[in-house]
């Protein structure tokens, strides 16, 4: 989803700054990345939209 791509974006620009401002790796991006890459299924899991006509607990019935 355009929002999955937008979180997936910000989580390795992040996680670059952070692991090159505090990491002494010079290699934060490829680090960012794999780690983005890892928590790619859990975002887009949260950023899928609902079927229509479904309410947000999938134990309600319509």
């Amino acid at each position: 989803t355009p929002l999955g791509v937008w979180v997936y974006g910000i989580l390795i620009g992040f996680m670059t700054v952070i692991i090159r401002l505090f990491g002494g790796l010079p290699e934060g991006v490829m680090y960012a990345i794999l780690f983005g890459n890892a928590a790619a299924p859990l975002i887009g899991a949260f950023t899928q939209p609902r079927v229509y006509g479904t309410g947000r607990n999938k134990a309600t019935k319509p």
